[in-house]
């Protein structure tokens, strides 16, 4: 098996995470609970949130010094059911993976033939990011080495130790200050994607390696993946968007054609709050959000393709933009 390169990664340790599955009657949880975390000062370094059914699914981290003012927010809410909660995890995001579903595919192997768990994982324009637990940092390395090659690093052991120290320089100070509205660097759109829902009893996600390879082979690009748990002790939900008429057609994924908007701003990664704008911002303007990724100072969004217009007047709106670019996937 030949190793895919890479540039290099970052690691994100002393962390919580926590996984909720919210019912339907708690639609606004996303909007809801991101205010409450934002009112409380506390940053966001990862959250993913996916619609399922008429509720949705939400995986989130925060440092480890806010787990329990977390926790008493979730329980003060009434969100939704707690499905995972971790109290030490570490994310691991990896650069860059130019949209390739190779990357994720090779990763769900190796994480499948070494027995190792993915807590969770969200996209980037720049980067993949996996939420693993931190006990599990040490048989990770080894088999990202498996996997991949980096360029600035040999062995498990030279990664391990590029890594030690810089824990400082990926937790920067929090609210360096509050925009208005915040800037971002621009807008970037894939249109005539199929958003593809599937749950899956292996925590490793290796089941779904094989489609995302071959997609891969076919030079398709992956404008999206998310998971996370499902239900406590139970199976892992993975949504991901491929090119339409791609990715497959389970029964649970939509029909129609979707869109996925990717940004990233100079305050995304320090500030609070930038998620509970975007969603009050297009709870607003009725924009429905199939799927959304914040992670390594970026914002990775899907929604119904007949409302891409409306969903970017909405982060026009709500965030400084100097730019959009839109083009269509051919079919």
């Amino acid at each position: 098996m030949t190793s895919q390169r890479l540039n290099g990664s970052k690691v994100l340790k002393g962390v919580s995470a926590f996984a909720l599955s919210c019912p339907p009657e708690g639609g606004g949880a996303p909007l809801l609970l991101s205010k409450a975390i934002a009112g409380a000062g506390i940053n966001l370094p990862y959250v993913t949130v996916v619609r399922h059914g008429q509720g949705c699914l939400i995986t989130l981290a925060v440092e480890a010094l806010y787990e329990k003012k977390v926790l008493s927010l979730l329980k003060e809410g009434s969100f939704g059911e707690v499905t995972c909660r971790c109290r030490s995890c570490a994310i691991v995001s990896l650069f860059p993976h130019q949209s390739d579903p190779g990357i994720p595919a090779a990763l769900f192997s190796s994480f499948g033939r070494a027995g190792l768990a993915v807590q969770g994982m969200a996209n980037s324009p720049s980067a993949l990011s996996v939420l693993i637990r931190e006990e599990q940092l040490e048989p990770v390395s080894r088999v990202l080495f498996e996997a991949f090659t980096f360029r600035t690093c040999r062995t498990p052991e030279e990664w391990k130790a590029a890594q030690e120290g810089k824990e400082a320089l990926y937790k920067e100070v929090v609210a360096s200050y509050q925009e208005k509205r915040p800037k971002v660097y621009g807008v970037i759109c894939r249109t005539n994607q199929q958003l593809v829902s599937i749950l899956l009893d292996d925590p490793s996600l290796s089941t779904a390696a094989p489609v995302l390879s071959e997609a891969a082979e076919r030079g398709l690009r992956l404008s999206l993946i998310v998971s996370g748990p499902f239900r406590s002790n139970g199976p892992f939900h993975l949504t991901y968007c491929l090119p339409r008429a791609q990715g497959g057609e389970p029964s649970d994924s939509p029909a129609e054609p979707v869109a996925v908007f990717s940004m990233n701003g100079p305050h995304f990664g320090d500030r609070y709050g930038i998620t509970s704008e975007l969603l009050a911002a297009l709870g607003q303007n009725s924009v429905p959000l199939l799927a959304l990724n914040c992670t390594v100072a970026s914002i990775t969004g899907a929604v119904p393709g007949r409302d891409l217009d409306a969903a970017l007047d909405t982060i026009q709106e709500c965030f400084e933009v100097p730019s959009v670019m839109t083009g269509d996937v051919p079919a």
